[in-house]
């Protein structure tokens, strides 16, 4: 899928909280502070299974 870098910012919040941001077209790791790798390998899993999704609300809510 061409088009723009679309970007996610990924969330976890508990006794141990983190932040990562990914690249959507590529799936790719752009920033991670304090999430776990494998948390960070799930997160890749979920975005590259939802990939579609998350551009096409992306788009619906930028208005592109």
């Amino acid at each position: 899928m061409e088009g723009p870098g679309y970007l996610v910012r990924v969330f976890f919040y508990g006794a141990l909280s983190g932040e990562a941001k990914f690249e959507v077209n590529h799936v790719k790791l752009i920033d991670n502070k304090g999430i776990k790798r494998k948390d960070i390998s799930l997160a890749e899993s979920l975005i590259e299974e939802n990939k579609e999704i998350i551009i096409a609300k992306w788009k619906e809510y930028h208005g592109n």
